[in-house]
């Protein structure tokens, strides 16, 4: 079994001094940071704030549309001056193989931004391509894994589920929620038995749920906004896959 630190839109960029007093207590291995974390403006903060978390986990995870690649680049960078320091991941259309030896221990991460899919209009084309080249990567990852006896995770940004447990009642019908949700629901990325887990974040919505077609578990761990944190969230919870 793998055990995964998963915490999502922890919304650092609300009060700048949150980079320093946001501590997360090591209950795994790996961390895993989806939704929104901070804003790359914060380049200087957002960057203490991952190494901080380097020298805490094996490897840390991120996806990338909480910051640019300079961003990326520091974080490599304190690493290279400090051995003691863990992994950073970027997961912008990546793959992170975790073997440890046993073959219950053979698990794929894939990881993208997976910008949600909105209605047709000239103003949203860079978005809605943005989602085509998330989606093709994700289903073109999973043909090629299939038959490799691994267990996939998949960790993204926006939401692949319209699945009323994985989201908020009282934004039903919203016309703004593909801003948020797109229904992957005939992707081979969501079809595929291979996936064990998928978690995501910015719906400020918390679910733990198994999709009784595929087996998979759809899960997010998002604490939201001080003002309005999101019901459900815990920091210390661990998943084992």
């Amino acid at each position: 079994m793998v055990a995964i630190q998963i915490l999502s839109d922890l919304h650092l960029e609300m009060s700048i001094k949150s980079y320093d007093t946001s501590n997360i207590t090591p209950k795994a291995p790996y961390l895993a940071l989806l939704g929104d974390i901070g804003l790359v403006k914060n380049k200087e903060q957002f960057t203490e704030f991952l190494t901080h978390q380097l020298a805490l986990f094996k490897s840390s995870w991120a996806d990338a549309k909480s910051f640019l690649k300079d961003v990326e680049d520091l974080a490599q960078k304190r690493r290279l001056k400090d051995e003691g320091l863990g992994q950073f991941v970027a997961l912008d259309q990546t793959r992170y193989d975790i073997d440890d030896g046993w073959y219950d221990n053979m698990v794929t991460i894939l990881g993208c931004t997976l910008f949600s899919n909105v209605p047709p209009a000239a103003t949203y084309a860079v978005h809605n391509k943005a989602h085509a080249a998330d989606l093709v990567w994700l289903n073109t990852q999973i043909k090629q894994l299939e038959g490799a006896g691994r267990k996939v995770i998949i960790f993204t940004h926006h939401s692949p589920a319209t699945d009323t447990r994985a989201n908020d009642p009282r934004h039903k019908n919203s016309p703004i929620s593909s801003g948020f949700v797109t229904d992957l629901s005939s992707e081979l990325c969501w079809k595929s038995k291979d996936v064990k887990l998928w978690a995501f974040g910015h719906t400020h919505y918390n679910c733990d749920f198994t999709d009784e077609s595929t087996g998979k578990r759809v899960y997010t761990n998002q604490r939201g906004y001080d003002s309005e944190k999101a019901a459900g969230y815990d920091g210390d919870r661990v998943l084992e896959i």
